[in-house]
């Protein structure tokens, strides 16, 4: 019976450390789609200022209100581009935690109801499969490790109940020994 235990804990390790490794293997992707609209709005941001200093768009406004959305779209260029750039030149293990920090959720937003899922073939996304790999039979092992304690307790209960040892015996040494 142990012997089917240790298969099915096997298979689970692996059955779990594969699915980390596919989910994990999206990072890069999910990255790659991130910047893209990041960038997109960038440009838009971009234009958009462009457009406003010409006075096209925008001739009907007051100079005090004109002003002020000048001032806005150049904070905003700004902010997309300071996110666009620590995302971007950040390294590889950083990078997910890039996106948390500079986190736009319209973005974020649009990116997963636009995911595209899709098999990775360079060296960034097998770092994400490892990762996801080691911290999956981490995560796993230390699931496990409750159940193996209280598996332990109990065939030491069982070996002192079977071998007598159940009861507590003292052994009392004299002096004269």
């Amino acid at each position: 019976m142990s012997w089917l235990i240790r298969k099915v804990d096997s298979f689970l390790a692996a059955t779990i450390a594969a699915s980390a490794g596919m989910v994990a293997s999206q990072v890069h992707t999910f990255i790659t789609q991130y910047l893209q609209i990041l960038g997109e709005r960038l440009d838009e941001a971009r234009l958009s200022l462009n457009d406003a200093q010409k006075g096209l768009p925008h001739t009907v406004m007051g100079p005090e209100v004109q002003s002020a959305f000048l001032h806005d779209a150049r904070t905003r260029i700004v902010e997309l581009q300071s996110a666009y750039t620590s995302i971007s030149e950040s390294n590889l293990l950083i990078r997910p935690l890039s996106i948390l920090n500079n986190l736009e959720k319209p973005i974020v937003s649009r990116t997963v109801s636009d995911f595209v899922p899709a098999l990775p073939f360079d060296t960034s996304s097998a770092a994400y499969i490892v990762i996801g790999m080691i911290l999956a039979f981490i995560v796993y092992a230390a699931a496990k490790l409750p159940v193996r304690i209280l598996i332990a307790q109990r065939k030491r209960r069982r070996f002192r109940k079977s071998t007598g040892f159940a009861q507590t015996q003292h052994f009392v040494l004299s002096d004269s020994e």
